[in-house]
């Protein structure tokens, strides 16, 4: 039996709290039995047999979780499942990574979209380009240093760590290293910008012991789930708004 990583932030993650109870197992499901590379090829015969789940409920839920979950000729792939079991950036030197290499390389055809920034490499063609005849020498030295071109852009992990709540800003190093990892453009950097700022939302309203707030190093790890979090207020805070709109509108 072999051991994975979960992640339990899934549950107040808003994608999958909005799914319904069927789609929820299903996602479970397929995290739990497909194989080390986030592939799960689907056999309808077991799936309504674990997952108590007609045909018609499984084509539902597939499509229901379809934003974390590609379903192509009757294969399953978990978009993130290799970042989530750690084994992100993937190494050809590495035995593990050869063998999740291997398969991804074996799905490339349908799937390879979804995972060509995992790879530094890896999945390069398997001959050597081949260099034309050419007879000139080329005599000019090139001395020009190509100053603005192919500049990597730094984003500010600074800004983003200085906003994380004071009292966890624990594993610094680990969080530098999910920051560099995953804000590669200037729509991830605007992107986890926003869930930082939805986590202190979070934390200011609903967490009052700091020793619930995540880790910071546990948080950058997942940060994702932070962008589209919507606020679930409790009946009593709901109760509370309605009784202020009754006083402002004279009812009560």
């Amino acid at each position: 039996m072999s051991n994975r990583f979960t992640n339990t932030n899934k549950w107040k993650d808003s994608w999958f709290i909005d799914l319904s109870l069927k789609s929820k197992i299903l996602f479970i499901f397929l995290c739990d039995n497909c194989d080390i590379a986030g592939f799960y090829e689907r056999s309808n015969k077991l799936m309504k047999f674990y997952l108590d789940m007609s045909l018609e409920e499984i084509d539902k839920s597939t499509k229901e979780i379809s934003k974390s979950v590609v379903f192509k000729n009757n294969k399953y792939f978990i978009k993130n499942f290799i970042f989530h079991q750690k084994n992100i950036p993937l190494n050809p030197n590495n035995n593990c990574h050869k063998s999740i290499i291997n398969i991804l390389s074996h799905n490339k055809e349908d799937f390879s979209e979804y995972y060509s920034n995992y790879f530094r490499g890896s999945l390069a063609p398997s001959k050597p380009l081949v260099r034309g005849p050419g007879n000139s020498k080329g005599n000019s030295k090139g001395k020009g240093k190509g100053k603005g071109k192919g500049k990597k852009i730094i984003y500010d992990f600074e800004k983003i760590w200085n906003k994380y709540p004071i009292g966890r800003k624990q594993g610094k190093k680990e969080a530098l290293g999910y920051f560099k990892e995953t804000v590669k453009t200037n729509q991830d950097f605007e992107n986890i910008n926003k869930a930082i700022d939805n986590y202190n939302n979070y934390v200011k309203s609903k967490i009052s012991d700091p020793i619930y707030i995540l880790k910071a190093c546990n948080w950058f790890d997942d940060w994702e789930s932070w962008i589209d979090y919507v606020e679930i207020k409790s009946q009593s805070e709901k109760n509370k708004e309605l009784d202020e709109y009754r006083k402002k509108m004279g009812l009560i």
